[in-house]
């Protein structure tokens, strides 16, 4: 189980939360309590069932541009298979496209994984820890092993050249 504290308060009878989403949610009384609202409030506390993250391949936590979303994508890949997968994409297909599992999740403040959709609970901290992986486009997308800090690119990763820009923009004036 895992406890969790946020803002509330009453409005009209009814009980408001910042933005009725599971990032309202935070590890500490102290942490709720950063940006109260300008009428009375209260922390609100509540027990989550946590579920431990279990991997059997490489998992990703895929921070999706398209959408704002993010994902579990339980790979089919050891380490090994998923560098040669990714380095070999001539273009980044669609998240449902990636080989593998995926499951919507929340990632909400202390980098807390949220899962379970209507019926949430907190994903306990997984070891070793997860790949990560921005998508998006060609040019802005990239995947990252964890204890490194250089992302791989993909095949089709296009650099466009800042300076040629520039020229190419000057010269058009």
């Amino acid at each position: 189980m895992s406890t969790r504290y946020r803002l509330k308060w009453e409005e009209d009878g009814v009980t408001r939360h910042p933005s009725e989403s599971m990032h309202d949610w935070h590890e500490t009384p102290e942490e709720a309590a950063k940006n109260p609202p300008g009428h009375p409030w209260l922390i609100e506390e509540r027990t989550f069932p946590t579920q431990p993250l279990t991997t059997s391949s490489e998992t990703v936590l895929v921070n999706e541009e398209y959408g704002y979303r993010n994902w579990l994508w339980r790979t089919p890949f050891n380490e090994t298979e998923l560098r040669q997968f990714w380095s070999q994409l001539p273009s980044i297909p669609p998240i449902h496209n990636l080989p593998g599992e995926k499951e919507l999740v929340v990632v909400g403040p202390g980098d807390t994984i949220w899962g379970g959709g209507e019926n949430p609970f907190v994903y306990l901290t997984p070891h070793p820890p997860l790949w990560a992986c921005h998508l998006h486009v060609d040019d802005d997308s990239s995947l990252t092993a964890p204890d490194e800090s250089a992302p791989l690119l993909h095949a089709g990763f296009v650099k466009e050249d800042l300076e040629n820009l520039i020229r190419v923009a000057t010269e058009a004036q």
